[in-house]
């Protein structure tokens, strides 16, 4: 295999007594597929397929509505996290915009089943409600301490990893919501009370449902992709109330006026 940032010669062909050794485009190395760009897009692919396999095993003992409780669901999580991590400090500077891609792909399907989220909420949202940092802070993290092993004398990071997982999440797009309600992740993450469940993340997310479910109406459960006036104004409704309860009639015309 030859490694080069260029599109040119990149495979030969080498003969040693009589036999023709061909080259190849990616090589495996101690778990490692090395490709010829050295951007591991090759190994971000495989080992996404890899970690993919180890989570719809575990959703099938994870599904969202269990007895499973958070701590036992982000501990089952760190089976497929071990397997998209395996040679991080090596990787995780060199690694290709497509390849964090994939990575990330298959970090989202983990949060959602540990949250018990639906699956249109964002990656960015379930992290957060999950208290599980973004897949290439935690790869960046380990390369910083393998570093400092082997270096000592390295002066240490100014922002750790909760500082730039902060400043992902208020520059973010996606999950505004939960942004309303989870604005500092730190307080968050250490809190040392309650667990969430399939309702709280609903909440949090506001993904699925509006209005509140009984045994005998299920009807009740009206999704959000149903685009209906009244979803969408049960949905506004709804968001008002969970956030300021109580506010006058005048206040609630006036904060959904400004959301919409």
């Amino acid at each position: 295999m030859i490694i080069t940032k260029t599109r040119t010669y990149n495979d030969i062909n080498i003969t040693i007594n009589g036999y023709q050794v061909p080259s190849t485009k990616c090589i495996k190395y101690l778990g490692l597929h090395i490709d010829q760009k050295w951007n591991f897009t090759e190994h971000a692919r495989i080992v996404a397929a890899k970690a993919g396999k180890v989570v719809r095993r575990l959703s099938r003992i994870m599904p969202n509505i269990s007895a499973a409780k958070p701590t036992k669901r982000k501990l089952l999580s760190n089976v497929a996290h071990s397997v998209l991590l395996y040679g991080a400090p090596v990787w995780a500077g060199e690694m290709s915009a497509a390849g964090w891609k994939e990575l990330l792909k298959v970090q989202r399907r983990i949060c959602l089943r540990v949250a018990s989220a639906y699956c249109t909420t964002s990656r960015e949202a379930a992290c957060v409600i999950v208290g599980i940092a973004p897949l290439n802070l935690l790869a960046k993290e380990r390369k910083q301490i393998h570093d400092r092993k082997r270096n000592r004398e390295q002066p240490a990071q100014s922002e750790n990893i909760l500082d730039a997982w902060q400043t992902e999440w208020d520059s973010s797009t996606k999950g505004r919501w939960t942004q309303v309600l989870i604005p500092n992740i730190g307080p968050w993450i250490d809190r040392r009370h309650g667990e969430v469940n399939y309702d709280l993340t609903q909440a949090l997310s506001l993904v699925t449902v509006v209005l509140p479910r009984t045994s005998k109406d299920s009807a009740n459960w009206i999704p959000r992709s149903a685009g209906s006036a009244a979803t969408r104004w049960t949905t506004l409704n709804t968001r008002y109330s969970f956030a300021t309860p109580g506010t006058p009639e005048g206040g609630r015309q006036k904060w959904r006026w400004k959301r919409s």
